[in-house]
């Protein structure tokens, strides 16, 4: 069988934190689980996959596990069944917070001859496994637009750089910048400006005078942004969706956040470049995209109908606007008082769809 490039993302021991203050300390481990801990359970938890061994998790006698949203045990699931390979996780691919028994991870694993993004939550509890949260985007259709697993490991100079202890960022502060990037109500997180911002894997370079519609709202001056194929999107907005319901892990270390939330929105027919015919936008920010030029929206019976050929066919067929929802990871490395990176990794979802694990939250 021809191999498949996929990329894993984890997020293990994520509490549902019902406000900023409810954390531990940075300093505490719960159930004896120190960073090394949380890493050494990250790849166990991947080595099962490609081992096709469900029984060696580690799994506390009662856990809780989704693929793509839906409930399912490991013995059940595809991925176990569909992993082959993995790459051990290298700079950037880690957010660890002991202190709440949590850790993220990116890693690049193999499931057959295409490329995949896989993502997920997962809890640990006295070294055991209770929760497990897992999404896996096989195309970008499944991730709205942008997919490049195989730009994984160039990820922009930000996440290699160690944080000087005088410019990191404590606890409460990460924890302010992860919940701000979907609640406006926490201000608007100012970003450097050389944040660059990653999409499942890629960085986002876009059509210049499309992004000065699109983002109409913030009018950046793009000047400095200025790369092969158009311009490095900036990292932070100020019209940016929402989602009051946020997870997210922090890890002092580091300087890193990761901020888990449900977003609703619309996908639609977009041409700005070839081999990209739909993208998903948040409702909240789709005004720009309404503005767009027709060509783009539709390329028939202009020169961009040249660029975009579907076999015999005398014109390009255009997927109707439609509704849909978006689960969504926002990483981002903060130091300095500045976002200095975003890492972002999605899951398309059924139109108004939720999450579990929103739902047990609010039942606590």
């Amino acid at each position: 069988m021809k191999k498949k490039t996929v990329i894993l993302i984890f997020g293990l021991g994520m509490d549902l934190l019902a406000s900023p203050l409810l954390s531990q300390a940075a300093g505490e481990q719960p159930g004896g689980c120190d960073r090394n801990c949380l890493q050494d359970i990250a790849l166990q938890v991947l080595t099962s996959m490609k081992q096709h061994k469900s029984e060696s998790l580690p799994l506390a006698r009662n856990y809780r596990l989704t693929e793509n949203g839906t409930p399912v045990s490991p013995v059940m699931s595809t991925l176990w069944r569909s992993v082959t390979d993995f790459k051990t996780p290298g700079t950037g691919q880690y957010v660890i917070d002991p202190g709440t028994g949590q850790i993220f991870v990116i890693a690049e694993v193999s499931e057959g001859d295409s490329p995949s993004v896989f993502y997920g939550r997962l809890k640990v509890k006295n070294r055991l496994l209770t929760e497990l949260e897992l999404y896996i985007s096989r195309s970008r259709g499944e991730s709205g637009q942008l997919f490049a697993p195989h730009e994984l490991e160039n990820l922009p100079k930000a996440w290699s750089y160690t944080v000087p202890a005088n410019h990191k960022a404590n606890r409460a502060q990460l924890t302010h910048v992860a919940y701000s990037i979907f609640d406006k109500s926490y201000g608007n997180p100012i970003g450097s400006a050389s944040c660059e911002l990653v999409e499942m894997g890629g960085r986002v370079i876009e059509d210049p005078d499309a992004l000065k519609v699109i983002t109409q709202a913030d009018a950046p001056d793009l000047s400095h942004r200025v790369t092969k194929g158009g311009v490095s999107v900036p990292c932070t907005m100020s019209d940016r969706p929402e989602d009051k319901n946020v997870r997210v892990v922090v890890d002092e270390q580091q300087g890193v956040s990761a901020s888990f939330g449900i977003i609703n929105g619309v996908v639609f027919p977009s041409f700005i470049t070839p081999g990209l015919e739909s993208t998903f936008v948040p409702g909240d920010s789709s005004a720009g995209w309404t503005h767009l030029p027709k060509d783009i929206h539709d390329p028939n019976g202009t020169p961009r109908q040249s660029l975009h050929t579907h076999g015999s066919l005398p014109y390009v067929p255009v997927l109707t606007s439609m509704p849909a929802t978006m689960q969504t990871v926002e990483v981002v490395k903060y130091y300095g008082g500045k976002i200095e990176g975003v890492q972002r990794y999605m899951h398309m979802q059924p139109a108004g769809s939720g999450s579990v694990w929103t739902m047990d939250a609010a039942k606590k």
